[in-house]
């Protein structure tokens, strides 16, 4: 999403639709397209069972409601810079973009610092023996029982 919006972001007067909006309306409706439904699962899969359709109804919710807010805060920025900038939409438009790459970029990090935290390997962990999957053994382990 970020890399559509950065796409988007370049836009200028002269350019056309093909070439300076479309690949960047494809790219991010790609990276939404993977986004959500990933955090949909990973939003439901710690849930308890009985829990989890509250939870997807949650995760809808906040969705909706995020993207109205963000859609209006974003919107209310490229105005407010359209109006400084004399009128000019694409200065508006590019900042507004810009925005969305550092909120998407924010968004990544928060997500990459819960992948590696010991609250999301423990459940992880949790998972696995509920389901009986094999636990993943590392490597000392693994050459202390081939011994």
């Amino acid at each position: 999403m970020a890399a559509g919006q950065l796409w988007l972001a370049q836009i200028s007067v002269g350019a056309s639709y093909a070439s300076a909006v479309l690949p960047g309306l494809l790219l991010t409706s790609l990276g939404i397209g993977l986004a959500l439904p990933t955090a949909s699962v990973a939003i439901t899969s710690g849930v308890e069972r009985r829990d989890q359709g509250l939870a997807g109804a949650l995760f809808v919710t906040g969705q909706q409601t995020g993207a109205a807010i963000g859609l209006a805060v974003l919107a209310t920025i490229a105005a407010t810079r359209t109006a400084h900038a004399h009128g000019s939409l694409i200065a508006g438009y590019r900042l507004s973009f810009l925005l969305a790459v550092g909120i998407a970029l924010v968004a990544l990090g928060l997500v990459m610092a819960q992948l590696g935290g010991r609250a999301c390997q423990t459940e992880l962990a949790r998972q696995r023996q509920e389901s009986g999957a094999p636990q993943p053994v590392s490597t000392a382990e693994a050459s202390l029982r081939e011994s």
